[in-house]
């Protein structure tokens, strides 16, 4: 068995980008509870390896973790008379295909039971074979809960396939960006909360979009917020996020704070789209000069920026500018990452 590390690139990176909701029944099935302030998804991952491993093996060979992902799964397929592909992915929907066939995962073989007539002859044999016994009854009160391992392994295969058809969209940015007015022209969604008072959104809020069946919108707060609290609560929602739509204002330049939270983001490689808000406070000659310092500012190309005005002065439109151009980029962003567009509030019929 190869050394694990406490991060598995297999398994940690998928729970981490599962909001916290889809992560309950993993959770009850591990009888994992939460608690205040902790990372949820790394425990999860965490106690799923180690479900997937022997106890004395974990507690001998791995400083207490499980064996790699990928091992446990393949190894459990082999205890289930099934042989692994060498993919995970493959091996995970082998193992749900066999629980089907079971009709349930909890009709699934013990770990051990190949070795339960050897345990068994042992105990009939008397004190001579103590030594043997114990070795043997260690072993089998140490193996893997299969039963158990089963049902877990066939509940990631599914978070596995929701993700891959699951939509979240951030929307990020520093206080009084415009978010809250982006939320409503883009997606119809009304937070109450348009507002120039800076960091009037309080906490991450994530909203399932009506009438789609996995279409998720993140509206972090302002990560320049005075309350430390809502700002990490807000970086913790980044893990679920596959495209981001990051809004700062016209009514003001590029400063630190944006450029350190622009920076974070840029380091996950995901998507981004940077949009100019509220450039209908700006003179049109000034307009292009703003986006090209912004661009400067951000260290990011102005092809990659749009200007928007999602709460226009009444005066100059009736209805917010800028929302065909982002529509259009988050349609592409998420072909590119092939997301299926058709849960987009506005490409349904």
């Amino acid at each position: 068995m190869a050394p694990t590390s406490s991060v598995d690139p297999d398994l940690d990176p998928l729970l981490a980008r599962c909001h916290p909701g889809e992560l309950t029944d993993l959770s009850t099935l591990l009888r994992v509870a939460p608690a205040p302030g902790a990372d949820w998804a790394a425990i999860l991952a965490k106690t799923l390896r180690r479900s997937g491993g022997h106890l004395l093996a974990n507690a001998t060979f791995r400083s207490g973790d499980g064996p790699p992902w990928r091992e446990a799964v393949a190894e459990l397929l082999g205890r289930l008379g099934s042989t692994s592909s060498g993919d995970v992915e493959e091996d995970e929907r082998s193992v749900a295909a066999l629980a089907a066939e079971a009709s349930g995962p909890d009709v699934a073989l013990p770990a051990g039971w190949r070795f339960a007539p050897a345990v068994a002859a042992v105990l009939v044999t008397g004190p001579l074979l103590g030594p043997l016994w114990m070795a043997l009854a260690s072993y089998w009160l140490g193996r893997p809960d299969d039963g158990r391992f089963t049902a877990a392994v066939v509940a990631v295969a599914g978070l596995r396939a929701s993700l891959r058809h699951r939509v979240t969209i951030g929307v990020m940015g520093p206080p009084s960006a415009g978010k809250d007015a982006a939320l409503r022209a883009l997606f119809g969604v009304d937070t109450g909360n348009v507002s120039p008072v800076a960091g009037s959104t309080r906490r991450a809020e994530v909203w399932r979009l009506p009438d789609t069946p996995a279409t998720f919108v993140v509206n972090a707060p302002g990560l320049g917020d005075v309350d430390e609290g809502v700002t990490e609560e807000a970086r913790r929602a980044i893990a679920c996020i596959d495209v981001f739509l990051f809004v700062v204002s016209a009514q003001g330049g590029i400063q630190q704070r944006e450029r350190d939270e622009f920076a974070r983001i840029r380091a996950l490689g995901r998507p981004t789209l940077v949009i100019v808000n509220k450039v209908d406070t700006l003179a049109p000659a000034h307009r292009m000069r703003f986006i090209a310092a912004s661009a400067t500012a951000l260290d990011w190309s102005e092809q990659g920026i749009i200007a928007a005005a999602f709460d226009p002065l009444p005066a100059l439109s009736p209805t917010p500018l800028g929302v065909s151009d982002v529509r259009t980029w988050i349609e592409s962003a998420l072909t590119s990452a092939d997301k299926a567009i058709d849960g987009l509030p506005w490409r349904s019929p």
